[in-house]
């Protein structure tokens, strides 16, 4: 029935799966990270925990936002204009 069926074996396919891999590896290790804190933290402890988890959460949003979108058009300009001086500062920011 599916007999078209190819896998694209490109470099870039490699990199996504690696990355797909390890993303899920991540969320693994979270995972069981918090199962263990569970039952070896008291109940305050791991509130304590939690909440400060949550808050480096949002900070770490809130502290990306809209850097990439800008990103795109900085790296672009700074190229463009052979700026490499900008260009090595930004990405040091960044």
């Amino acid at each position: 029935m599916i007999s078209n069926l190819s896998v694209d074996l490109q470099p870039n396919s490699f990199r996504s799966l690696f990355l797909f891999v390890f993303t899920l590896g991540n969320y693994a290790l979270m995972y069981l990270a918090n199962i263990v804190l569970a039952r070896s933290l008291t109940v305050s402890d791991f509130d304590d925990y939690s909440v400060a988890l949550s808050v480096v959460t949002i900070l770490s949003t809130l502290a990306t936002l809209g850097l990439k979108k800008y990103a795109l058009r900085a790296i672009a300009l700074f190229r463009e204009r052979q700026d490499w001086r900008k260009f090595r500062g930004f990405w040091l920011f960044c």
